[in-house]
């Protein structure tokens, strides 16, 4: 699979694109354009969609052809410095991690506008130049959100995905470190006949950046240069360091280092460009067809932004993913979805092999079935003697025997001279007791009462707690009431409760009743 990439430097009214194509770990530059947009589309409130159609009808062909490929082109756009907002913030001792957090508020304070209207990303890992102890600095980048509309409309446009949004100064950095071996601490001069652009850095990372436009009708000179180098250490503070030289001008490498020296006793040295990676080639139908040629025609700011796109050496400016605070993960959530889906899962298996079994089951089912139908034609037909035979003897086992249990009661009563019945009631119940037999009578002792209640429970009777009264009834001096039920099922003498509380009242005076 081959990925197409455009690469412009978004400099109104001038553009300059780079076309490059990537397969099995090469990327090949391709094609090379310089064009002037119409004043009237540089000056438009929508210059992104009108850019756009104007490219599309007039500019290259292989730019105008590239919306038909199967992949949409990769677009990633380099801003000249000046064209964006940079600086060094000071922030106090934190993590990296917290600084997205901060960096943004710092900025827009800074610039007088909310957050929420700028695209704001930073270079972290800069030290402070107040020197304290932990102190820390960022080198930070803001635009417009509306210039980042107008840019994002451009890709659309163009049929393609806007995948990077960079400065010319980070873009250079990232060339210079492809193809020399950068100082620790130096500065860097890039000049060419229209800009020079002066790039501060330390331990191999850019700290600061200037540039500034220049009439290119004019021959460059060297005090130029020196110019903007001084301006540059005194806005950052910084002391003198070794000069590296990018001279994309006319003039002779050698005459320019004489005028810097004698302008100002710096080291200077001139970095040339023969090849900037072994795996970056161009094309012969690109020309200029050297890296060189390429630098000196203009294409090294967009040469930088391709070479970031693979595996950049230099830490990168992109508005389009700008550094964010990382979201912190509550992990007692995830264990929660974790146990609820191990649930589900379980519930799931669970499920599968009950539908399984009930599945393997299915014909003994079938089988019981028709057994039931021959069972319930049998109950129709034949079946009709066993419910009547079914109901006689529920009939007969919850009729009352007046004379058995009359005999029970006799075989049970003491002796006449101990206690007599004086009232009986018999009520139907239903239920697991089929009678209940409420009676009274009169005892010469309270025991003959208690030993009666217990005989008929011994029996199978379920017996309540008589309540005994003293009464003045002759001989008989006290006077009960019993209430009982007989059981459809008699309990038989294991199960009958073994002796039956009594219930005493109060003495009383009056006679029996």
């Amino acid at each position: 699979m081959s990925n197409h990439e455009v690469i412009i430097e978004w400099d109104l009214p001038h553009l300059k694109l780079l076309s490059a194509s990537t397969s099995g770990g090469t990327t090949s530059i391709q094609h090379w354009a310089k064009l002037d947009l119409p004043q009237q589309i540089a000056e438009s409130t929508s210059v992104g969609k009108d850019a756009a159609d104007w490219l599309q009808h007039h500019g290259p062909e292989w730019l105008r052809t590239s919306g038909d490929n199967e992949h949409a082109m990769q677009i990633s756009i380099v801003l000249p410095r000046d064209r964006m907002t940079i600086r060094k913030l000071e922030v106090p001792p934190m993590p990296v991690d917290e600084l997205p957090g901060v960096i943004p508020l710092q900025i827009a304070s800074q610039l007088s506008a909310r957050p929420d209207d700028l695209v704001i990303d930073f270079l972290p890992g800069l030290r402070a130049s107040s020197g304290e102890d932990g102190g820390q600095a960022a080198l930070a980048a803001a635009l417009p959100r509306d210039q980042m509309d107008q840019l994002q409309k451009l890709a659309t446009g163009l049929h393609g995905d806007l995948v990077s949004v960079g400065v010319s100064s980070v873009a250079l950095w990232e060339a210079i470190a492809r193809a020399h071996e950068p100082l620790l601490t130096s500065v860097v001069s890039i000049c060419t006949e229209e800009r020079i652009e002066t790039l501060l850095t330390s331990e191999k990372q850019l700290t600061a950046s200037g540039s500034r436009r220049r009439n290119h009708e004019q021959p460059f000179q060297g005090r130029e240069a020196v110019a903007e180098i001084r301006r540059l250490l005194a806005a950052e503070e910084a002391e003198t360091r070794p000069v590296q030289l990018v001279n994309l001008t006319s003039r002779n490498d050698r005459e320019l280092v004489t005028e810097m020296r004698s302008a100002a006793d710096w080291n200077v040295e001139v970095l040339t460009f023969e090849e900037i990676d072994s795996r970056i080639r161009i094309d012969e139908a690109c020309a200029p067809e050297t890296a060189a040629g390429l630098y000196t025609a203009g294409a090294m700011p967009a040469m930088g932004g391709l070479l970031a796109r693979h595996g950049a050496q230099t830490a990168q400016l992109d508005l389009v993913h700008p550094r964010r605070l990382k979201e912190t993960r509550d992990y007692s959530r995830i264990r929660k979805i974790g146990l609820i889906s191990v649930c589900c899962l379980a519930l799931i298996g669970a499920y599968l092999g009950w539908w399984w079994k009930l599945s393997s089951l299915q014909a003994e089912v079938e089988g019981v079935n028709d057994k039931v139908v021959e069972v319930e034609k049998f109950l129709r037909d034949q079946g009709k003697l066993v419910k009547h035979a079914e109901t006689l003897n529920q009939y007969r086992r919850r009729s009352l025997d007046v004379g058995d249990h009359f005999q029970q009661i006799l075989a049970d009563l003491p002796q006449r001279d101990q206690l007599l019945l004086t009232s009986w009631q018999s009520i139907p119940l239903t239920g697991a007791s089929h009678t209940r037999i409420v009676s009274g009578g009169i005892a010469k002792s309270r025991q003959a009462v208690e030993s009666f209640a217990e005989r008929l429970a011994a029996a199978g009777w379920i017996v309540r707690s008589p309540v005994i009264r003293t009464a003045d009834s002759g001989q008989f001096t006290y006077e009960f009431d019993l209430d009982c039920e007989i059981p459809v099922e008699r309990r038989t003498a294991a199960s009958a409760s073994p002796r039956v509380r009594v219930t005493p009242t109060a003495t009383t005076t009056g006679g029996a009743r």
